[in-house]
């Protein structure tokens, strides 16, 4: 979601700034109004799914991995949709693919850590509960510590 924002984000800043500074209205045009409405959905899905992750996953295992899929995905498709790619040599396609198997290396410690997670949370005999959510203090904690009591 977060790279169909981006990408539609470039497109809507783009018509933007020839609308504005060039003084060419881009918006008399109905593609021009689906990427600017394509724009605000996929921003607003982005951080409904990133909360949703965040309610079901550990923050240390779920940020990561969203931003590291994020970037790749950013790259990738900005590299085919705007044609960066093109001056690449043969030394930076190298370069960026160490660069991604980093990233993905990274990815997969991280995942280990969730693995870890996940037996703990098999031998517990409590009720299962996200591990962001077993570290937050109770409502009453907070109001407690609000009120200096």
């Amino acid at each position: 979601m977060a790279s169909y924002t981006v990408l539609f984000a470039k497109s809507l800043i783009n018509l933007l700034v020839t609308s504005i500074f060039e003084g060419d209205n881009q918006f008399t045009s109905f593609i021009a109004w689906v990427i600017l409405i394509v724009t605000v959905v996929t921003a607003v899905s982005q951080v409904y799914w990133i909360n949703m992750g965040l309610k079901k996953y550990d923050a240390m295992l779920q940020v990561p991995v969203f931003f590291t899929i994020w970037v790749l995905l950013d790259i990738v498709g900005g590299g085919i949709y705007y044609d960066e790619f093109r001056g690449f040599t043969v030394e930076k396609y190298v370069l960026f693919c160490v660069g991604v198997l980093t990233v993905f290396f990274g990815v997969a410690l991280l995942a280990k850590r969730l693995a870890l997670l996940a037996k703990e949370d098999v031998g517990d005999s409590s009720p299962p509960q996200s591990q962001a959510a077993s570290r937050r203090p109770s409502m009453k904690n907070e109001a407690s510590l609000q009120r200096g009591v």
